[in-house]
C-alpha cells in the first residue's frame, strides 16, 4: 500500500507569520530575516519564482532547541509567503533496501505539487549516516544520503536543514547556501 502525504510530512501553521514565533536573541532573529531577504533577492519576489529555482542550495539552521528551529523555519516560510512542511523522518527512512529512496521520491513529488518549504529537522540523522563501507548495508546507507542530496538539489522549492548537533556541521555547511546559527540549546552537553 502506498504511503500518503500525512505519513511523510506535517503541515505547520505559519499564518501568524513573524509575530507568533519568537527567537532568543537579536542576532538569530536578524539572521533569519536576512536569509528571507537573500532568498527573495536571489530567486524573485513571487511564489512561482520561489518555487522554480531548481538547484538552489538549502538553508541550514544550527543550534537552538527544536522549538527555536521550528520557529525560525516558520518565520522563513511566512516571510516567503509559502507553507511549511516538516518531514517525518520515521515515515521516510526504511530498513528495506530501496524503500527509503521510493519514499523520498514520493515526498519530493508531493512537495513539488504543494509548493511549500520542506523542513528536515534533525538533519544530522540523515546526513550523519555516511560511513566507511564495510558491507552492503554501509554502501546502501551512503547511497541513501547521496540520493537525498540529489533530491534536494533538484527540488524547485526551499529546503531547510536543521540540527542541534555539532557532529556533521562541516558536511551540512558545505552543502547549504545559507546558514543561520541560533542560540545554543541549553540542554546540550
Amino acid at each position: 500500500m502506498a504511503k500518503t502525504r500525512r505519513e511523510f510530512i506535517e503541515r505547520i501553521d505559519t499564518a501568524a507569520g513573524r509575530t507568533n514565533f519568537v527567537l532568543q536573541g537579536e542576532r538569530p532573529a536578524q539572521r533569519v530575516n536576512e536569509t528571507v531577504d537573500r532568498i527573495r533577492a536571489e530567486r524573485g519576489l513571487n511564489r512561482e519564482a520561489l518555487r522554480g529555482s531548481s538547484g538552489a542550495r538549502p538553508v541550514l539552521l544550527t543550534g537552538g532547541d527544536i522549538a527555536s528551529r521550528l520557529g525560525a523555519s516558520a518565520i522563513i516560510a511566512a516571510g516567503l509567503g509559502l507553507e511549511l512542511f516538516r518531514v517525518n523522518l520515521s515515515g521516510v527512512v526504511s530498513k528495506y533496501i530501496g524503500e527509503t529512496e521510493r519514499n523520498l521520491k514520493r515526498l519530493f513529488d508531493e512537495a513539488e505539487r504543494s509548493g511549500g518549504v520542506l523542513l528536515f529537522d534533525e538533519a544530522d540523522a540523515l546526513f550523519g549516516k555516511r560511513s566507511e563501507v564495510k558491507d552492503a548495508h554501509d554502501r546502501h546507507a551512503n547511497v541513501e544520503v547521496d540520493y537525498l542530496r540529489l533530491m534536494i538539489e533538484n527540488y524547485d522549492g526551499v529546503v531547510i536543514l536543521a540540527t542541534g548537533s555539532q557532529d556533521c556541521l562541516p558536511k551540512l555547511k558545505a552543502f547549504a547556501g545559507y546558514t543561520v546559527e541560533l542560540a545554543p540549546d541549553s540542554g546540550a552537553c
